[in-house]
This record gives C-alpha cells, sequence and structure tokens, in this order.
C-alpha cells in the first residue's frame, strides 16, 4: 500500500492505482468505508470512468449494500448532476436494469449530446445485447429448420393449414387480421414479407368444394371443439404444425429486435468514433455492427483504415459462443 501511495505523489492520481488501493482494502483489510472513500475521492477527478465504477459497484453488493448505494445517489439526481445521472445509469447496467439504465444514460446525452464515454456505454449496451440476442436467434433457426425438415410435415390432401392472427395499426387504431401460412410450400414467400402476431395458432380446414364429404365435416367439428384423441397421429401432426408456425413467429421476432439492436449500437458508436479513433473495442464494435446490417461498403472501408493504422479484428464475437459449445 505504502507503494501505491508513493507512487500517486509522484505521477499524480491514476485511476487504476487508485482502484487497486480500494480493492485491497476492502478485500484484504476488511475496510469497507475506507474502500468507499478512495473512491469517492478517485470519482471527483474521473466521474466517468467505468473501472471506478464497477469496483464501486462490486465491493457495495459483496458488502449487501446495493440499496446503499442506490440511494447515496439520490443526491445527484435530485439535482440534476450529469455524473449523477451516470452513475446511477452504470449501476442500473451493472444490476441487469437496462432499460432503467438507458434512461439515465438519454439524460446525461440530453445535457451533453457528446459526452464520450455515455456514447461508448450506450452503444457497447445495445451491442452486447446484439450478441446475446443473435446467439438465441440461431438457435431457434436450427429448431425452425428441423421442423421444415421433420417427415411427419406432409400433408398429402393439402387440407389442414395453421392460421395465426395478428395485428396491424392503421390510422384509426389496430386491426385483428388473419393470415394463413403453408409450412412446407409456402414458406420461402412467408420469409420474404414476415409478419408478427400476438396469438396461438389454431388450425382450420379448409372445405373445398371437389372436396365435400362427411369426413370433412366432422374433422372441422374435431378442430374446433379440440376433441382430437392425444393418441392419433393426427394430433401429433397438428401440433408439428403449430410448433412450426409459433417458431416461425419467434425468429422473425428476434431477427427484427436484433436488427433493431444493431442500429441503436450503430448510432452511438459511430459518434464516439468520430471523437476517439484510436479506441479499438470502438472499431471493432462498429465494423461488426456494419457487417451484420449488411452494410458491407461501409464494412470494407472501416476495415482497411484500421489495417492503415496497424488494428486488426479479433475472433468474431456473434460466433464466440460456438468455441464454447
Amino acid at each position: 500500500m505504502r507503494y501505491y501511495q508513493d507512487y500517486l505523489k509522484v505521477e499524480g492520481p491514476q485511476f487504476a492505482v487508485l482502484r487497486a488501493m480500494a480493492a485491497i482494502h476492502y478485500h484484504k483489510l476488511k475496510n469497507f468505508d475506507t474502500a468507499i472513500a478512495i473512491l469517492n475521492e478517485a470519482l471527483l477527478q474521473f466521474p466517468f470512468n467505468n473501472e471506478l465504477l464497477e469496483e464501486k459497484c462490486s465491493i457495495y453488493e459483496a458488502a449487501g449494500k446495493v440499496d446503499d448505494y442506490a440511494d447515496s445517489l439520490a443526491v445527484g439526481l435530485q439535482n440534476k448532476e450529469v455524473h449523477g445521472y451516470y452513475a446511477y445509469a452504470y449501476l442500473l447496467e451493472y444490476l441487469g436494469r437496462i432499460e432503467e439504465a438507458v434512461f439515465y444514460y438519454q439524460k446525461v446525452l440530453k445535457d451533453q449530446p457528446y459526452q464520450y464515454d455515455t456514447l461508448r456505454q450506450m452503444g457497447f449496451l445495445f451491442y452486447n445485447k446484439a450478441i446475446e440476442l443473435h446467439r438465441d436467434t440461431v438457435q431457434l433457426f436450427g429448431q425452425k429448420e428441423r421442423l421444415v425438415d421433420h417427415p411427419r410435415l406432409a400433408d398429402s390432401h393439402g387440407l389442414i393449414h395453421v392460421t395465426l392472427r395478428y395485428t396491424a395499426s392503421d390510422d384509426m387504431g389496430s386491426l385483428a387480421c388473419y393470415h394463413n401460412i403453408w409450412p412446407i410450400f409456402g414458406l420461402r414467400r412467408w420469409r420474404s414479407n414476415p409478419l408478427l402476431f400476438c396469438a396461438r395458432p389454431t388450425c382450420v380446414v379448409y372445405n373445398y368444394r371437389l372436396l365435400q364429404h362427411s369426413k370433412i365435416n366432422h374433422l372441422n367439428l374435431l378442430l374446433a371443439t379440440d376433441n382430437i384423441a392425444h393418441s392419433s397421429p393426427l394430433y401429433s401432426y397438428i401440433n408439428q404444425k403449430k410448433a412450426l408456425a409459433l417458431t416461425c413467429n419467434q425468429f422473425t421476432q428476434r431477427a427484427s429486435k436484433l436488427k433493431k439492436y444493431l442500429k441503436k449500437s450503430l448510432y452511438y458508436l459511430k459518434i464516439a468514433h468520430t471523437q476517439d479513433k484510436k479506441d479499438k473495442k470502438v472499431v471493432q464494435a462498429l465494423y461488426y455492427s456494419y457487417y451484420y446490417l449488411k452494410k458491407y461498403g461501409s464494412a470494407y472501408r472501416l476495415l482497411q483504415a484500421m489495417h492503415k493504422k496497424k488494428q486488426y479484428l479479433s475472433d468474431d464475437p456473434f460466433f464466440a459462443h460456438k468455441e464454447k459449445d
């Protein structure tokens, strides 16, 4: 500890050294108050430093005093202090309360639109959400493909179809509509014009004029009253069709949300990049945001600029999970 203190006297305030001192006081010397005092003093000089804020969150969490920390930030929020908004937003993000964190980060940017640390944090917040959602979407796509190729999904008569209700908004409000999905032959058409649904699927039987028969009416009755025996092959077949429709719907919704996250990430990272083009993490996240939004021209130009500065891409984080599996 004495060496750290001597170093600070010579070199001046260094956030990494101050963080290390706080960690030693809490984890080694079991001195909570001194550790927090060191961090508070450091944050007066480096109010937007994530490493100091992370250490502070970690110590309060380890001590079981997160609520006390939140209460201590209340004064800064009431006084509408920018660094108070940032510290509270970081705490919320640390606790996994992302939507609330975004709200307070935006308060910082409302007062200081080009505050670099906040732009960077917002960009990475949405970037990390995109990576997480991409992993889930890839897994869901595998499930969808297995359902499409399932040998039971063959309706030789073309009678049973899955119907999903979705909500489409217009100038007058919301309209409840129905959209029919043919899971086998119409899948390509459905992919090109995806719709988002809000209700579970139901099955209908198309009663063609050329197929008027008592068996058709009987099948309609069974579907309407949900009286098909669970042991029946028809019951299994219908549930597979429903599962496919729901999986397609979930896949479309996640793909739409993934695109939204990437666009938001790109927006904040582009502004941050104009302020500091040497930040390698920002440059890499910006490149992959371009790439997965299919802005290949922008991604290529950025990659060329990176190579001129001898900045090279690390492994693609969107597929890093494959190596762990």
